[in-house]
Formats: structure tokens, C-alpha cells, sequence
């Protein structure tokens, strides 16, 4: 990776701008889809935290009708 001071020895500074824009701009991009996964896992676990408790006993086991 290079150092600032390598790049605008090399770079002039609106290149190195352009190069920061970009990281920017990719960085903002990784943000919005991370929050959108954590909404949508929230949205998920939301649901099933309503589903279990909608189910008067989660835990019993239905083996059929009784003979």
C-alpha cells in the first residue's frame, strides 16, 4: 500500500483525490449493504421471536392422534 507522501511525489493531488472519492464512495457502499443485512436479520428475528410467541408451548411435540 502506498504511503501519502509516495503518492504525491507521484500523483498529482486531484488524482489523489479522485483515488480518496473512490475509497469513499466504496466504503459508503460496504455501509449501506452491511445495515442492510443487519435490518434484515433484525426484521428476521423479530418474526420468529413473535412466531415462538404466538405458540402457546414451543416446546411440545405433536405425534399424532392417539389411537
Amino acid at each position: 500500500m502506498f504511503k501519502l507522501k509516495e503518492l504525491s511525489e507521484n500523483m498529482s493531488e486531484g488524482k489523489i483525490l479522485e483515488i480518496s472519492y473512490y475509497n469513499l464512495n466504496v466504503l459508503l457502499i460496504e455501509n449501506e449493504r452491511l445495515r442492510d443485512t443487519i435490518v434484515g436479520l433484525e426484521e428476521k428475528k423479530k418474526k420468529k421471536r413473535e412466531e415462538f410467541e404466538l405458540d402457546p408451548d414451543p416446546f411440545s411435540v405433536d405425534f399424532g392422534e392417539e389411537e
